[in-house]
């Protein structure tokens, strides 16, 4: 369930600064269950994120878009990455991305550094390091309890994709009127009989 909607312009980080400062005053002391920041934060919001809330929350990566890029990685031709090798090379990959214990973890970068088809590409065993510097971001293994299960910015989405399909009806709002006059009446109604 959403906290708050906001209505901007466009997806800039003062946008985002402004529009989560407004939220810090409207709810006062309990903003996040008392806590006054959010636990954890996808990285799309991140700068505007710290900015307001600077003692705030672990920033985690999608494990979708992580794979994405990874994959993307493998197929741009300048990284010279054989064709029959970029399947093995993202498996190896996916297997550090998705142990759920940080020894396993650990262990299994340290198997997929030194496997066969790793050991043909300098280029490749540089960018995994690099993903394993920043292995919190994004492995499960360095993922708390906070993300109640959950290892993509799906919440995020999904509330967007509610807030498309159920509040706007798949239709424009044409001015900004509507679109607050549908937020405040079809998306509370919405919530309230979900909840209900």
């Amino acid at each position: 369930m959403p906290l708050a909607v906001f209505i901007t312009s466009a997806r800039r980080q003062a946008d985002y600064e402004t529009s989560l400062n407004f939220l810090k005053q409207a709810v006062g002391e309990n903003l996040f269950g008392g806590q006054q920041y959010p636990k954890v934060v996808s990285l799309a919001e991140q700068n505007a994120i710290k900015s307001t809330f600077p003692e705030s929350s672990r920033s985690k990566l999608c494990l979708f878009h992580v794979a994405q890029a990874v994959w993307r990685w493998l197929w741009n031709s300048e990284h010279k990455v054989v064709l029959g090798d970029r399947k093995t090379l993202m498996r190896e990959f996916q297997s550090i991305m998705r142990i759920s214990s940080v020894e396993q973890a650990e262990l299994t970068y340290k198997e997929v550094c030194d496997s066969p088809t790793s050991e043909k590409y300098g280029n490749w065993r540089t960018y995994l390091q690099n993903h394993w510097e920043r292995r919190e971001l994004g492995c499960i293994a360095w993922k708390g309890a906070e993300m109640c299960g959950n290892h993509t910015n799906n919440y995020a989405k999904i509330a967007v994709r509610l807030y498309r399909h159920i509040v706007l009806s798949r239709c424009k709002a044409y001015n900004l009127t509507s679109l607050v006059d549908l937020t405040l009446s079809v998306m509370e109604k919405y919530y309230v009989r979900r909840i209900t």
